[in-house]
């Protein structure tokens, strides 16, 4: 795995050093890290493909640091620099190179994500963050292609205007899981939100993009994010 430490002020600002690549195992935390209390932590998700040649490609890692960062902003942690990430993918694939798979339909999946780690029980940003990328062999999200079936849930919402709707964080799963479960129960294996402030309106699911195809034009429409969250 891969790990950075960050220490200074968010309002001020600090600096990332420490970086290094080590044996994949348990991190130890203080018990008061502000992780466990307010949350303070963001992750993202990118794949690595074994091409023909045998090297390994990621799709746009430039995007997915871009994305680290609005949620970083979001949820008041420090901003890390788009070298950095792609850097810290280069160097796990590099370590675990024996791991990414060349089958059809598989990849090595990166798990980059960022926790506050500072022992503080007061409601301000940590003043000691860590950075870290794991990773492991993954196959198709769903197992067999298949179609699946949706569950349109009408009693919790997702995301709200001015919320956390947007920002890659835990909080966000962790509020959606109740509903996933209710999906379940109906033999459903995804879950899709209507807009909290409108009836007639849908977000996004929670494991990919949806499309919808209606009118005598058989028009394609996705929900425009920006305008939702």
């Amino acid at each position: 795995m891969v790990s950075i430490d960050w220490n200074g002020d968010y309002k001020t600002g600090g600096e990332w050093s420490n970086a290094r690549v080590h044996a994949y195992g348990p991190l130890s935390l203080d018990p008061a890290a502000a992780v466990f209390h307010y949350g303070q932590e963001i992750f993202e998700g990118i794949k690595g493909y074994r091409h023909s040649d045998g090297s390994v490609w990621t799709f746009r890692p430039e995007k997915n640091a871009a994305r680290l960062n609005r949620s970083a902003y979001r949820m008041a942690l420090p901003q890390l620099p788009e070298e950095t990430f792609i850097e810290s993918l280069k160097q796990l694939v590099q370590a675990d190179e024996k791991w990414v798979p060349s089958g059809e339909g598989e990849a090595f999946y990166f798990r980059p994500f960022m926790i506050a780690t500072e022992a503080y029980l007061g409601v301000r940003p940590a003043r000691h963050v860590e950075y870290h990328v794991i990773g492991s062999p993954a196959g198709n999200y769903f197992g067999t292609p298949e179609p699946v079936d949706i569950w349109l849930s009408t009693k919790y919402a997702r995301a709200g205007e001015g919320g956390t709707g947007t920002a890659k964080c835990g909080g966000n799963y962790a509020a959606a899981m109740i509903a996933q479960l209710e999906g379940e129960e109906n033999g459903c294996k995804q879950v899709i939100f209507k807009d909290p402030h409108r009836n007639d309106a849908l977000e996004e699911l929670g494991g990919m993009n949806v499309f919808f195809i209606y009118g005598k034009e058989n028009k394609l429409v996705t929900p425009n994010l920006p305008e939702l969250f």
